[in-house]
């Protein structure tokens, strides 16, 4: 198929993935659709309600208006929530939606937009660790707050010095982003995967993953191996998410994988999805084999429950990609 165009490189993406993803493992909230895709199994009505506050919310706190909330209908995260988060109480999974919410708001309305985050890399961290607001907050800044309030009362307490490192590391990364949007430079390959560490938004997750008991402490630094597993798992992911939303990017000329590693190549866009597929499956590759060795090693006994913890989130991320519209229109 010629990769001539935004959709022709979409379905070619679609598929491959899917031929990639043939098989998954048994103890994750995954099953088949009945169109024969992944479709994340959790428990489906607890998590529509939870949805509906978090709608009725959003709207309440100014991140959408009624009839331009478009960003907030495509994309319902508290099924992806309840599934990277099995153990957590539905106080936690409310709050820990409601921070992926205000990041989909604020890439929408902020980054994609061309407004600088600089302000916010600045003035979020107080807000998520303290609770302190800057001097003339803005809709975002309240809904940070909020986000606060909900993680320290749903019992995140010991998780939100990471939670907030990790959560304006992002905004940090989103900082750079706006630079190449302001220059119009496209960043290279390289550059786009170091900036994608922190932008495809699952560290600050895998703080409040560290709540369950028996995995390593959020106060506590990750082995070694351990990092490299959550690095590879979130760069997979950012792959996966930016082959499946070439057509959602396409009409801004997006900052996506694709667009990067079409400037170090030459080529178009669309020509280059085979090469951001072929680091993909270069890096799940390494991913599956650390996550084997840290299974098989009994001196990795303190770090397989971290490592099984970690290893299932770039699976239940795809399946979630596939369930909504943010990654089909």
């Amino acid at each position: 198929m010629p990769l001539s165009d935004a959709a022709c490189a979409a379905r070619w993406a679609h598929e491959r993935l899917a031929a990639a993803h043939a098989e998954f493992d048994p103890r994750l909230p995954i099953a088949r659709s009945a169109a024969g895709e992944w479709t994340i199994v959790v428990d489906h009505g607890r998590c529509a309600r939870l949805w509906a506050d978090i709608e009725r919310w959003a709207l309440r706190v100014g991140l959408y208006e009624p009839g331009r909330d478009r960003g907030l209908v495509q994309a319902p995260m508290t099924e992806l929530s309840a599934a990277v988060l099995p153990t957590a109480s539905t106080d936690l999974v409310r709050a820990a939606t409601m921070y992926w919410t205000v990041v989909v708001a604020f890439d929408d309305q902020v980054v994609e937009t061309g407004r600088s985050p600089a302000p916010y890399a600045a003035s979020v961290g107080p807000i998520l660790l303290e609770g302190r607001l800057p001097a003339e907050p803005d809709r975002f800044h309240h809904a940070y707050l909020d986000v606060h309030r909900e993680l320290v009362a749903a019992g995140a307490g010991p998780a939100m010095p990471e939670f907030t490192r990790q959560a304006v590391r992002a905004l940090e990364g989103y900082v750079e982003e706006s630079g190449w949007r302001r220059t119009g430079r496209l960043p290279v390959f390289a550059e786009y995967l170091r900036n994608g560490l922190s932008s495809a938004q699952m560290l600050p997750y895998m703080a409040l993953q560290r709540l369950r008991p028996g995995l390593v402490p959020p106060d506590a630094p990750w082995p070694p191996q351990i990092a490299q597993l959550a690095r590879l798992s979130c760069l997979v992911t950012r792959l996966e998410n930016d082959l499946l939303g070439i057509t959602r990017d396409d009409p801004d000329g997006g900052l996506n994988a694709c667009w990067a590693a079409a400037r170090d190549y030459g080529i178009s866009p669309y020509e280059a999805a085979p090469a951001v597929l072929a680091a993909r499956t270069a890096m799940r590759a390494e991913h599956d084999a650390l996550l084997a060795d840290i299974r098989r090693d009994p001196s990795q006994v303190a770090c397989r429950a971290q490592a099984e913890a970690i290893g299932g989130w770039t699976d239940v991320c795809y399946a979630w990609f596939l369930s909504v519209a943010r990654y089909r229109d």
